[in-house]
């Protein structure tokens, strides 16, 4: 029960600071102006300056923030094999987490066992078998590195 106090106590605390800070920063640093124009707006062009929709921007930002290119990048390659998008993320995903958390054995045992799983999931049976499933399992990631 303690840590759940300590969470609660670190998420108010956390939002308080990025209300308060972040409205410093926007007003004494960054002097920001909400009668500003934004630049695809003030500069259109339809080719350069194009204004877009907030959906669209957001993907775009998150995608930059997050930095997930070594993600986007295989999982865009999965994808041309037919797996859904958001599958192929999500199996990037469990590789990018698998590499980082454990040693390369461990990693590749889980990420073997995942898409041994996955295959069995979706009925392709070859990709459940021990040497397919390294295959698939690795030279995605290899392809990561190599990025």
């Amino acid at each position: 029960m303690n840590s759940l106090f300590i969470a609660l106590g670190a998420a108010i605390l956390y939002l308080a600071a990025y209300h308060t800070y972040g409205k410093y920063l926007g007003r004494k640093i960054f002097k920001l102006n909400s009668e500003a124009v934004c630049p695809s707006k003030e500069f259109e062009d339809n080719m350069d300056f194009v204004p877009t929709k907030k959906p669209i921007l957001f993907g775009h930002h998150y995608t930059s923030i997050a930095g997930t290119g070594p993600i986007v990048g295989p999982a865009n390659m999965i994808e041309t094999i037919g797996i859904p998008k958001q599958v192929a993320f999500t199996i990037m995903g469990v590789f990018a987490a698998s590499f980082a958390a454990t040693t390369m054995d461990t990693a590749t045992r889980l990420q073997r066992y995942v898409v041994a799983e996955l295959g069995n999931a979706i009925g392709i049976s070859a990709v459940a078998k021990k040497h397919p499933a390294t295959f698939v399992a690795v030279v995605p990631e290899a392809e990561m590195e190599v990025s």
